[in-house]
């Protein structure tokens, strides 16, 4: 029986500087539905909103899906595209990925497959995991990437243009946008795969 593949990414919040990036791991026979979990817990992104997602494979093309990313409800069943397997989405090194997220505020990740390969000494419950990475992620509803940027001149005493009160709400949790622990990012990760509130319904017909 061949061995099962592991694909490895790297994706990137754009249009922000200092770059917010992470490299993970997942199985390459994962759902799609289990990958977009991943790429939101990894920017912090916790659902309530548009996702869209645009492939571009060397073998398989470009494709693109809408779905929207909501509360779980008891008879809720995912949609066939969440369904299919990242293998049939990825096929070669270099191959790409674009999500954007709330198009309100309109974030937008740019990621590509880095690595395949196999390793026979991992245990299935390793994946998917977070390698390297560096900064905090998004803040919700906070307006996009101005807003954020508004945020860290407020977390480090400068002069911004949101309201104190508001501001005050967005650090109240000692934020620093370089923030990144390994450790505490892979507990989060693990912690979020088995949250209740993630659900897909499509917005628009499928492949």
């Amino acid at each position: 029986m061949p061995e099962k593949q592991i694909f490895q990414f790297q994706v990137e919040l754009k249009q922000f500087k200092p770059k917010i990036w992470r490299l993970f791991e997942i199985n390459a026979d994962a759902s799609l539905s289990l990958f977009i979990q991943v790429v939101m817990s990894l920017f912090r992104m916790y659902g309530g909103h548009l996702i869209e997602l645009i492939f571009h494979s060397k073998k398989h093309g470009l494709k693109q899906v809408e779905f929207n990313v909501d509360i779980l409800g008891e008879s809720d069943k995912p949609p066939k595209n969440s369904l299919i397997k990242l293998n049939r989405l990825f096929a070669a090194i270099g191959d790409k990925f674009q999500v954007t997220y709330d198009y309100g505020d309109d974030w937008q990740l740019a990621g590509s497959l880095k690595k395949i390969y196999a390793d026979p000494n991992l245990k299935k419950d390793e994946l998917p995991r977070i390698l390297k990475g560096f900064g905090y992620g998004i803040v919700e509803d906070c307006g996009g990437v101005w807003g954020l940027e508004e945020i860290v001149k407020g977390s480090r005493g400068e002069k911004c243009d949101l309201d104190p009160e508001i501001l005050e709400e967005y650090l109240e949790d000692d934020f620093n946008i370089e923030n990144f622990d390994l450790d505490e990012e892979n507990k989060r990760l693990k912690d979020s795969l088995g949250d209740s509130f993630f659900s897909l319904s499509d917005v628009e017909e499928g492949w």
